[in-house]
């Protein structure tokens, strides 16, 4: 799933961080996204992706693997962890799910 999503749209329109957990986890970060951006200079102080971009990475990774979980670590308006960068936007786990 690491490889699919480096080749992916993610990839290539928006910055992103993937850090390895385990042979069946990984995190997803996305830096500077360009979507908070453009809420920005429209005047709104964050744009509400959240349940949208949950639903979009599941069907994604679910497509590659059934057995594809993902979950919200955080995403605007929520911030992130401590010591979490801040221009980190959000933060999704993935997860392959034995059945």
């Amino acid at each position: 799933l690491i490889q699919l999503l480096r080749h992916s749209h993610w990839a290539v329109f928006e910055n992103i961080e993937v850090e390895k957990l385990t042979e069946k986890s990984f995190k997803m970060r996305t830096t500077e996204c360009s979507s908070q951006r453009a809420a920005k200079r429209w005047g709104m102080e964050y744009y509400d992706c959240g349940p949208t971009a949950t639903i979009m990475r599941s069907a994604f990774f679910k497509e590659a693997n059934p057995n594809a979980k993902v979950q919200q670590v955080f995403a605007p308006p929520e911030i992130g962890p401590e010591g979490t960068p801040e221009n980190v936007s959000c933060e999704w786990l993935i997860s392959i799910e034995e059945k």
